[in-house]
């Protein structure tokens, strides 16, 4: 069986409609739905209704879906784990972090630290929730993982997996536009933008609503930290922001605190605990020196 067709199978569930899939795809009409019927006749039985205006499953159809996912998603991770063993051979690092960390921080730390490389090793930086970082490290598919660390929360990198190191520091700060603050005088209510329950930083969070001295009022809620900091400036609420996202609007005045209590964070290195390529390697060492002297000064 062609692993196209089932690429192909899921196309016409994600856009309704054979010939949307096609466009997406970028196969003629007929050419994909004759990839479509040989799946069909690999599998035995029809699994689309047809002669309808809009594309159905047929019973077997809706059994088949879940399973042809599962087959496409194994394959990803063998050719990701496949790729992982070969990165061992070679003059490569892999990190992922989250995508906060993607925008203002990894990509220049890192950079920093791999310009004194003797051979400058291909790096690839790839950008996840932080779920997906964690299934990264269980799978063993990266070098490294950056992203913030809290003690109230519970990574699952798999039971003594790591090995970590602090690299630097930020805090998550509750700020708002002096506008909005001053419009919320004398009503002792304050819209209110929070994280979405998938979001890390959620749970902190939660445990410092009994602090602040204002009825809120939820007008948002999203995931990415960069989403509530552009709420903010958009004066859309108060928020929990991360400071290193708002350093400049604060000491600008044009954000300020709502409360002077800061919740720190800590921006963190992981790694596997099993032997990473030499350049993987070097780069572990490099960043444990560079911890260390900062930690002196």
């Amino acid at each position: 069986m062609d692993t196209e067709w089932l690429v192909d199978f899921i196309a016409v569930i994600e856009a309704g409609s054979f010939t949307k899939a096609a466009d997406r795809r970028n196969v003629s009409q007929p050419a994909f739905s004759r990839r479509i019927q040989s799946l069909e006749n690999a599998v035995g039985v029809p699994l689309f209704e047809r002669g309808i205006h809009k594309i159905q499953l047929t019973d077997a159809g809706v059994a088949f879906q879940p399973a042809a996912e599962e087959m496409l998603s194994q394959l990803a991770n063998a050719i990701d784990l496949a790729t992982s063993a070969a990165d061992r051979k070679r003059n490569s690092i892999r990190f992922v972090c989250t995508h906060t960390l993607s925008f203002n921080f990894t990509p220049a730390w890192v950079q920093d630290l791999v310009k004194d490389f003797e051979v400058h090793p291909s790096v690839q930086i790839t950008a996840h929730t932080m779920e997906e970082c964690e299934r990264s490290m269980r799978d063993g598919t990266t070098n490294f993982v950056i992203y913030h660390y809290h003690p109230d929360l519970v990574f699952n990198f798999g039971a003594g997996n790591t090995r970590s190191v602090d690299i630097s520091q930020d805090a998550l700060v509750l700020v708002g536009r002096p506008d909005l603050l001053d419009a919320a005088r004398g009503h002792n209510a304050l819209p209110y933008i929070e994280y979405s329950q998938d979001s890390s930083f959620s749970r902190i969070v939660g445990l410092a609503q009994a602090d602040i001295p204002y009825a809120l009022e939820r007008s948002l809620q999203t995931t990415l930290a960069q989403a509530v900091v552009n709420a903010v400036n958009g004066g859309i609420g108060i928020a929990w922001c991360l400071q290193s996202l708002i350093s400049d609007r604060l000491s600008q005045g044009e954000l300020v605190k709502v409360i002077e209590r800061e919740l720190p964070l800590t921006i963190r290195l992981a790694m596997p605990r099993s032997r990473q390529n030499n350049a993987a390697e070097n780069f572990w060492r490099m960043a444990l020196r560079t911890t260390s002297k900062n930690l002196s000064q």
